[in-house]
């Protein structure tokens, strides 16, 4: 397998993940012990040095703790045309229901080579989706480089029934107390922070009729929040407005039978109005034509710390 530019062979990100689910007596690892323990590692490791430049820590090891637990059917749905490499299957399973991994990956004297193939597959597909600096003649330049795929399009593989469930459960748990911040759990099993709704949302009540909305809904449910919430959803902290349109459509308050052009209109409306809130949890790269959320990592303490007036000013208008 060819190395691309810029990987440093030092790079070992799929065996710290595999040594942190091993390292506990269960079967079954935390799924926020593991992420600890390879950022640990890493750390400890001058693993950060080796990641192209501008990535944070924790957001490789999202991306990664993703890549490592999807299928090979769905590597495939993601991989570009003309790419020859084979997609690896999944080696680590998440449990939604124990928020926790297990290691299905390689064991015995060829696990070292299959680690590296991951930690080479994942560089490659990590640097294509979000850019970065790599070194060496002929390389890329600048963060995000030209030469690279753009996401512009969607790129979520599909969930399953399990998944959309999980999902709409933990929805309505948010969606119950509008004002307190929210900490979705991702597919990857990754964690992804929201803000409360603003201070006059309530619980009880009315909604306000929505062409778009189930009038059955909690009133606190605006188009504004469910579109923050897909946001706040998306791998790896970025997507495609496309990506924000799929998940938005995971939502169990929008009525049935909405086409993809009135979601696209709405969702692209609502991430012009999150960028420009007073703190905005969203930013866009024209280069890249990503959508970019800003809050995944955020306390509840972050949040309430905040004015939240103009916030609530700017939900007012969906």
């Amino acid at each position: 397998l060819a190395l691309p530019d810029g990987f440093s062979p030092q790079l070992q990100f799929a065996r710290l993940v595999r040594d942190a689910i091993s390292s506990v007596p269960q079967e079954f690892a935390p799924a926020e012990y593991v992420r600890k323990q390879v950022q640990v590692q890493a750390e400890a490791g001058g693993q950060v040095a080796l990641l192209p430049k501008g990535t944070a820590l924790q957001q490789y090891i999202r991306s990664i703790l993703l890549f490592m637990s999807t299928s090979a059917d769905e590597h495939a749905a993601r991989t570009q045309a003309g790419d020859s490499a084979a997609p690896p299957d999944a080696a680590v399973d998440f449990d939604e229901l124990t928020q926790s991994y297990r290691w299905r990956g390689p064991t015995g004297e060829h696990a070292d080579a299959e680690l590296r193939r991951l930690e080479v597959l994942h560089f490659e597909r990590f640097v294509s989706q979000h850019g970065g600096v790599v070194s060496g003649s002929g390389g890329a330049r600048g963060l995000h480089a030209p030469i690279r795929s753009q996401k512009a399009a969607l790129t979520l593989p599909p969930g399953s029934a399990e998944q959309l469930a999980f999902f709409q459960r933990e929805e309505a748990m948010r969606y119950s107390s509008p004002n307190q911040a929210w900490v979705y759990t991702l597919r990857d099993g990754s964690q992804s922070s929201v803000s409360p709704i603003g201070k006059k949302s309530s619980a009880v009540g009315k909604a306000r009729e929505h062409f778009l909305l189930r009038p059955e809904r909690p009133p606190s449910v605006t188009l504004l929040a469910l579109v923050r919430d897909a946001a706040a959803r998306l791998p790896g902290g970025e997507g495609s407005r496309a990506d924000v349109c799929e998940l938005l459509k995971e939502s169990q308050y929008l009525i049935g039978g909405v086409n993809d052009a009135q979601i696209s209109q709405v969702a692209s409306g609502a991430l012009d109005r999150l960028h420009q809130e007073q703190d905005p949890c969203v930013t866009y790269e024209s280069e890249r034509k990503v959508w970019i959320y800003l809050h995944a990592d955020r306390q509840a303490s972050d949040f309430h710390a905040l004015p939240l007036s103009k916030k609530s000013k700017v939900a007012s208008l969906l």
